[in-house]
C-alpha cells in the first residue's frame, strides 16, 4: 500500500504523534509527577496549577496543532467521494478550542463535604474556569462529531477496509463513553475516571484516522 501525497504523509504523521504525546502526557507523565492528584477523580487540565504544569499546557498547543494537521490531511489527502467537508470544519473548531485550554487555567477541585461527589469545581468558579471548561467541552464536541462524519463517510465510500473499519464503532464508543458513561461517573466523584475514558476512545480513533491518511489506506486505488 502506497504512502499518500508528502505533505498528508507529514501532516498526519504529526496529528498522529502529537496525539501520542498528549497520550502519553495526560495518562502516564503526571500520574508520577504529581501523585497525590488522583486521576480517578482529578481533571486532566488540573495538572497545569501544579508541578511542570507549563508541559500540561504544551501538550494543549501540540494537540491544538496536531488536529489542524489532521484537518489539513483530511482536505489534501481523500478525494470527494470519501472526504467529509463537516468533518474537517468540525476538526478545525476543535483545533483550535484545544488551544484555549493551554491559556485559560482550570481551577482545582476541592473536596466537597457531602458526597457524592466527592471533588467539585469552587462555587462560583473563576473567569478562567468559564472560559475552560466552555473551550474544553466545545472541542471535545466538534471531535465526536467530526470522528463520526468522518467515519460514515468513509464507510459509504467503501474506504473502511480491514482494520480501519474499528473507526466506524470507536467514534459511536467515543459518544456513549461521553453522554451515559462519564456523566455517571462524574456523578459519583469519578470525574477523572470519565473523561480520560471517553478520551481513550476518542486519542484511539485520531491515531488510526492519522495513520490510515499517512499510509494511504482510504485512497480509492489503495
Amino acid at each position: 500500500m502506497a504512502d499518500g501525497p508528502k505533505s498528508v504523509v507529514a501532516l498526519a504523521r504529526f496529528a498522529m504523534l502529537a496525539t501520542v504525546f498528549v497520550v502519553l502526557v495526560w495518562y502516564v507523565v503526571f500520574v508520577v509527577v504529581q501523585p497525590e492528584l488522583n486521576p480517578l477523580y482529578r481533571y486532566t487540565s488540573e495538572y497545569s496549577l501544579g508541578r511542570m504544569g507549563w508541559l500540561m499546557k504544551l501538550a494543549f498547543f501540540v494537540w491544538s496543532a496536531g488536529m489542524l494537521a489532521l484537518a489539513l490531511a483530511i482536505a489534501n489527502g481523500l478525494d470527494a467521494a470519501a472526504r467529509s467537508r463537516t468533518a474537517i470544519i468540525l476538526f478545525t473548531v476543535a483545533g483550535a478550542a484545544v488551544s484555549l485550554p493551554g491559556v485559560f487555567d482550570a481551577d482545582l477541585q476541592v473536596i466537597n463535604p457531602d458526597p457524592p461527589p466527592l471533588w467539585i469545581v469552587p462555587d462560583p468558579p473563576s473567569t478562567e474556569q468559564g472560559i475552560h471548561a466552555m473551550a474544553g467541552l466545545v472541542g471535545l464536541l466538534c471531535l465526536l462529531a467530526g470522528a463520526g462524519f468522518a467515519a460514515r463517510r468513509l464507510r459509504l465510500a467503501g474506504r473502511l477496509r480491514s482494520k480501519y473499519y474499528i473507526l466506524r464503532p470507536l467514534s459511536w464508543l467515543s459518544l456513549v463513553a461521553f453522554f451515559p458513561v462519564m456523566f455517571f461517573l462524574a456523578s459519583q466523584g469519578l470525574a477523572g475516571l470519565g473523561q480520560r475514558i471517553v478520551y481513550a476512545f476518542v486519542f484511539a480513533w485520531l491515531i488510526i484516522a492519522a495513520r490510515g491518511l499517512a499510509t494511504g489506506a482510504f485512497s480509492q486505488t489503495s
